[in-house]
């Protein structure tokens, strides 16, 4: 009895040890070769996530990834793969883009197909930023508090991202990216066609998040939106160094970029062309409460109502060795303009800018304006003609201007006005109140300044002033502004009779010149240098097919024997130099040297 139980015992000891050796052997088996073997037939594995580590199916050790975070895309793959260097993904499904990955993508075209959240850092690198292309139409990625996306070497066609986080961006095309609203809020709300930085808030309206931006070789093509045809920071920080930025367009202001409300831009060798604000400001760049900082670039053929190519607002803005050519603004600042804040400009050209104002820049009560080093060459502004109309508007304030060309403050007809709230974003005194309600602007007399920059920005003419001051009054205005800007000071003035106008030249609609080109003069004393070239005016002849010309050619026509009231018969001209001379600012009678 003890002899059978003894050798049962034994051979059930070597039962068991045989089952724990051959399972351990399938299992090795199953690791190397990526297989189970059973007595039939050989059963694949397929993508098991082990610990990290993912198996495909194929026995090939090569396509076994190295970690889950690396994931391949190839648009030219024969078949959808399993997401292997070697079993590539060929479609771009946004769930496929997993936690913290780092997705390899070659050449060829991938058409996300649905908005993908980023909530842990990922990287997306393409074969070549030319023809590795990423297509969305809308946002395409929406980059969560605290996450960094980076893109290196592809394109992002149509494809806008959001950011919450940040943005890391190198050696990437953004190309024909248009703001969409997802807010549910209105067009309005269409923000940056390539990049719409976004904040949060706490309760008490507090910004809770830092959006921040770098891109370094990137180019920006044919992107656009309402505010910042490429990108548009309401808040937050963006560097960036060595990019383009060509055809991008905004409807109202930032054609390029656009910012508000405590920013931080610094640019770096990088090229702006060809953009535009529509209908505002800031052809290139409109920065609001935005400290900005531009070097070593180029601004070339840009285009907006108020600074072709830079608008700077209510901040510090330092240019240095850049270069603005053919740069167009309606009103005032033909590449820049300044308005609050402090500026500096060192070292940089300005060539062939033209404004109705301040052809290259215009500066408007700034705290400080320098410029050191910089060259000037044909900039042209079409306002300001005479000595004494230049320095007397040229040198007013905002609300200086007001005051010489009216008796009141704004108003707004309310028919006229479309709630667009262009207006709003120009006024820096709370001056104006918009209605939800009935989606109209107002004025607020108690904060209003008269300065009348709302005025300018109204592309609907509902807003005027309340009383014009009559056309005597004005020229008498202007010379008591002139007196308060030279009394006391050294001055010496020189003007150029050019292309005169048949109307004020502040006036877009100006017609041919009525007059030839007479030359320069020169004098210490504003008022004579005036006088004198209203004297050369009058004894130049007429053109006759100007608006002077053809006045004097109509049957009937009452001569004034005054080339400009002949022209039109409200001009005052002499008003101007009367109360000039008898407040002291100098004389009518001169004493002409002719230099040849």
């Amino acid at each position: 009895m003890v002899k059978y139980v003894n050798k049962s015992i034994v051979l059930f000891l070597v039962f068991l040890l045989l089952l724990i050796i051959v399972p351990s052997t399938f299992a090795s088996d199953a690791v190397d070769n990526q297989t189970v073997v059973s007595s039939d037939e050989q059963i694949e594995i397929s993508a098991v996530n082990d610990g990290g580590v993912i198996y495909s199916h194929s026995g090939d050790t090569s396509d076994v990834l190295t970690g889950s975070n690396d994931i391949y895309f190839n648009a030219s793959a024969d078949s959808d793969g399993k997401g292997t260097q070697s079993s590539p993904y060929k479609y771009l499904q946004y769930n496929r883009l997993t936690s913290g990955c780092t997705a390899h993508f070659a050449d060829g075209t991938y058409n996300l197909d649905a908005k993908k959240g980023i909530y842990s850092s990922m990287t997306l690198i393409g074969q070549s930023a030319q023809n590795t292309i990423i297509k969305f139409n809308g946002i395409a990625f929406n980059v969560g508090t605290g996450y960094t996306l980076t893109l290196k070497d592809l394109t992002l066609n149509h494809a806008t991202v959001k950011n919450f986080g940040t943005v890391s961006a190198t050696n990437v095309i953004f190309k024909n990216g248009v703001a969409v609203d997802d807010t549910g809020y209105g067009y309005n709300n269409a923000y940056g066609g390539a990049i719409y930085n976004y904040v949060n808030t706490d309760y008490s309206g507090y910004v809770t998040n830092t959006p921040k931006n770098t891109l370094y070789n990137c180019t920006f093509l044919n992107n656009s939106a309402m505010y910042g045809g490429a990108i548009y920071l309401p808040y937050g920080e963006l560097s960036i160094s060595n990019c383009k930025f060509i055809n991008n367009s905004a409807h109202w202001f930032g054609g390029a970029i656009a910012s508000e409300n405590e920013c931080g831009i610094s640019i770096t060798g990088t090229t702006f062309e060809n953009c535009r604000s529509v209908d505002d400001a800031g052809g290139a760049i409109y920065a609001f409460s935005t400290d900005l900082e531009v070097k070593d670039s180029i601004f070339n053929n840009c285009s907006a109502n108020f600074a072709g190519a830079i608008c700077s607002l209510n901040s510090e803005m330092l240019i240095s060795y850049s270069n603005f050519t053919n740069n167009l603004a309606r009103y005032e600042g033909g590449a820049i303009y300044k308005m609050y804040g402090s500026g500096t400009v060192i070292k940089s050209n300005f060539t062939k800018n033209a404004a109705l104002n301040g052809g290259a820049l215009f500066s408007d009560n700034c705290t400080s304006f320098e410029i050191r080093n910089s060259e000037f060459v044909s900039n042209a502004a079409t306002g300001f003609g005479g000595a004494i109309k230049n320095i007397g508007m040229g040198c007013g304030s905002r609300a200086g201007k007001k005051d010489q060309h009216s008796v009141g403050k704004p108003t707004i007809d309310q028919e006229a006005c479309r709630g667009c709230k262009s207006c709003l974003r120009e006024c820096a005194n709370d001056g104006l109140i918009y209605d939800a309600d009935a989606r109209k602007m107002s004025i607020d007399l108690e904060h209003c300044v008269g300065c009348g920059r709302c005025i300018g920005a109204c592309n609907f003419d509902a807003i005027s002033f309340m009383d014009s001051a009559a056309t005597k009054v004005l020229n008498c205005k202007m010379a008591e502004y002139t007196k308060a800007v030279v009394d006391g000071r050294p001055n010496f003035h020189i003007s150029l009779i050019v292309d005169v106008s048949p109307n004020c030249d502040c006036h877009p609609e100006n017609d041919a010149p009525i007059l030839p080109d007479i030359g320069m003069f020169a004098s210490f004393d504003p008022v004579a240098l005036d006088q004198a070239c209203a004297d050369a005016c009058l004894n130049a002849t007429p053109i006759a097919n100007s608006q002077l010309g053809e006045h004097l050619a109509e049957p009937g026509w009452h001569c004034h024997h005054d080339h400009f009231k002949d022209s039109n018969p409200n001009i005052e001209w002499k008003a101007t130099l009367d109360q000039a001379e008898k407040i002291g600012l100098g004389t009518r009678e001169y004493e002409l040297k002719r230099i040849k």
